[in-house]
C-alpha cells in the first residue's frame, strides 16, 4: 500500500469515528427563561437554585408549582423540579414521563434515585396548566393536582434522615443537562416546615452556563458495563486497520492517534445534546485500539517470519 493510500485509510476512519461519536452535530445552550416569575423552557434549558436544604431534623417539605407541559410524550422521566447531585442520586424528583406525573422520594426501601416511583395518571394530557402540591412529611407522601388529592402513600419512617444535605435544586432539567422538560412553571414554592420561598424571586436562583455544564459532564465515569464493553471492543478495527497503515509505529502511532481522537469527542460531546462525555471512555477507546494495533503487529511479525 501505498504512502498516500494509507494516510487516506486513517483520514476515512477518523472521519467515520467523528461522525458516529458527534451525532446529532448540534451545540448545547441553555434556553430557559425567566419572564414575569415563570419559568419558560421552548427548549432545553435549565434554572438551578441553591436554597436551603432539608435536613434530618425536618418535618414536612412541602413543593406547590402550576406546570403546563409542551409535549404530551416528554420521557426520563423530564424532570419539572429535582433536588439532585444528577440523574443517578436523588432526594426528591418531580417529573413527566408521557402523560403521568412522576414523583422519585428517596426513602427507607428505596435506590439512591428514589425508585421505586410514585405514578400519579393522566396528568399531562391536556396542555393546560396543572396546580401541583407535593408534600412530604415523615411519615406520609401527598399529591394534589388541581386541588384534588390524587396520591396519598404511607412512608415507614422519616425519608429526611436519608437525604444528602448537599444536594441542591433544579428547575426543568437534571443537573447534568440530560433530563430536559420542555413546558412552563408558575408560581413555584417550596416551604421547609413552612417557612416557604418563591424561587422565582429568590437570589440563590441562578441560570447555569457553559462553565456550569463543562464542570458537571466532564468529570462523569461510566456506569454501565455494556458501555465500558461496547467503547473497547468497537475501537479494536480502528486499532488494527490503524497499525496497518502505520508500519513504522504501529503500535504506538494508533494508540496515540486514537487517544488523541477520543479525548477531542469527549471534549465536544459536553457541548452536544444527548451525549454523555466520560473520562471511561477515552480509557476504553484507547485500550481497544491499542489491543487491535498489537493484533496487528503480532500478524504481521508471524506473517514475515
Amino acid at each position: 500500500m501505498s504512502r498516500s493510500a494509507r494516510a487516506g485509510t486513517v483520514l476515512l476512519l477518523l472521519l467515520a469515528y467523528l461522525c458516529a461519536t458527534t451525532y446529532p452535530y448540534e451545540m448545547l445552550s441553555n434556553a430557559a427563561v425567566i419572564d414575569d416569575g415563570a419559568f419558560v423552557f421552548q427548549a432545553p434549558g435549565i434554572v438551578a437554585w441553591q436554597g436551603p436544604a432539608a435536613a434530618p431534623e425536618t418535618q414536612r417539605l412541602d413543593i406547590r408549582l402550576v406546570a403546563t407541559s409542551f409535549d404530551p410524550l416528554q420521557e426520563g422521566p423530564a424532570r419539572i423540579f429535582t433536588v439532585s447531585d444528577g440523574h443517578y442520586a436523588a432526594n426528591v424528583t418531580i417529573g413527566q414521563a408521557r402523560e403521568d406525573l412522576i414523583v422519585r422520594l428517596r426513602r427507607n426501601g428505596s435506590n439512591l434515585l428514589g425508585e421505586p416511583r410514585f405514578v400519579v395518571p393522566g396528568v399531562f394530557g391536556s396542555p393546560t396548566p396543572q396546580r401541583l402540591r407535593v408534600r412530604v412529611a415523615r411519615d406520609a407522601l401527598l399529591v394534589d393536582v388541581n386541588g384534588e388529592r390524587s396520591l396519598e402513600a404511607p412512608l415507614a419512617g422519616s425519608p429526611f434522615a436519608l437525604w444528602d444535605s448537599g444536594y441542591t435544586a433544579a428547575i426543568g432539567n437534571e443537573h447534568t443537562w440530560r433530563r430536559a422538560w420542555l413546558g412552563r412553571l408558575d408560581h413555584v414554592q417550596v416551604a421547609i416546615d413552612g417557612a416557604a420561598t418563591d424561587l422565582a424571586s429568590s437570589p440563590s436562583l441562578s441560570v447555569p452556563g457553559m462553565r456550569e455544564l463543562l464542570r458537571q459532564k466532564l468529570v462523569t465515569v461510566s456506569s454501565s458495563v455494556f458501555d465500558l464493553i461496547i467503547n473497547l471492543i468497537a475501537m479494536v478495527p480502528f486499532g488494527l486497520v490503524t497499525a496497518l497503515a502505520l508500519p513504522r509505529y504501529p503500535l504506538a502511532g494508533s494508540v496515540a492517534l486514537w487517544l488523541l481522537a477520543a479525548v477531542s469527542v469527549e471534549l465536544a460531546q459536553v457541548l452536544i445534546p444527548g451525549r454523555s462525555p466520560a473520562l471511561s471512555d477515552i480509557a476504553m477507546n484507547s485500550l481497544g485500539a491499542g489491543l487491535g494495533a498489537w493484533a496487528a503487529t503480532r500478524f504481521t511479525q508471524k506473517a514475515g517470519a
